[in-house]
């Protein structure tokens, strides 16, 4: 399959400016929407819209960085592993997190919670070890 050409590039950055412009108009709901991109493929855009995102540092010591939102909490409860404690109330929320080290693998969300999620970090050899690390937790009310 040849690269996409300019065109196919103008349209792709043309359904992320709608997708932007929906979502704001349709925040809190879900929908599916599809594309024709060449008149032969489609392009399915899977829109869930989050209520809420929140995101901050969690510095290696398991105490907040900044930013870190208001009213939440950090802890290192084991080596490499890391509490931190929101207000949600529920589990519908999705959590991303990432070391802010480039000698750690991915870090892993290990539990989520009504009140809390859990991010384990793993050095190069599969061994927790502590790491600075960043959350995004996106929430749908």
């Amino acid at each position: 399959m040849p690269p996409p050409n300019q065109e196919q590039n103008d349209i792709r950055q043309e359904l992320n400016e709608l997708k932007e412009r929906i979502e704001e108009l349709f925040r809190g709901k879900e929908s599916q929407l599809v594309f024709p991109l060449d008149g032969r493929s489609k392009e399915i855009l899977n829109l869930i819209f989050v209520d809420r995102i929140f995101f901050g540092y969690v510095n290696s010591d398991g105490t907040t960085g900044t930013p870190f939102p208001k009213n939440w909490t950090s802890s290192r409860t084991a080596l490499g592993t890391y509490s931190i404690t929101h207000s949600f109330n529920t589990t519908a929320y999705i959590v991303l997190a990432t070391c802010r080290s480039a000698a750690f693998r991915m870090p892993k969300i290990n539990a989520r919670n009504v009140n809390n999620f859990v991010i384990e970090i793993a050095d190069n050899t599969n061994a927790l070890a502590d790491s600075d690390s960043m959350f995004i937790a996106m929430i749908k009310l």
